[in-house]
């Protein structure tokens, strides 16, 4: 039987796949645990998928913590354009200090 981080890590997989219409990677398994196999770990970066994320649930890098306390600072309002300035930045390729520029945040 494999464990709940397996469990855990095949449903999260299991989720991105389906939401983005993409066929499940080939997994290895070792004695019925999930394998950080070659072909995994290809997956995971050619898709951008965090291996935090992916085996805990979780992005808990210091660069990820310390983002996540500053925006503890911003008003809902300030998220919001935030959101929207990084949205002008990965959707439509504008560099980040104009996006930024474009919700009135000075870079």
């Amino acid at each position: 039987m494999a464990s709940e981080t397996t469990s855990a890590t095949f449903s999260r997989l299991l989720q991105y796949c389906t939401s983005h219409g993409l066929p499940l990677p080939e997994l290895e398994y070792e004695d019925g645990e999930l394998t950080m196999s070659d072909g995994l770990l290809e997956f995971c970066a050619s898709e951008g998928i965090s291996l935090d994320w992916l085996v805990c649930g979780t992005v808990e890098s210091p660069q990820a913590r310390a983002f996540m306390d500053a925006l503890k600072d911003f008003t809902p309002h300030e998220v919001m354009r935030l959101k929207n300035a990084m949205r002008f930045h990965l959707d439509k390729d504008v560099p980040l200090n104009a996006a930024l520029g474009m919700f009135g945040f000075k870079p």
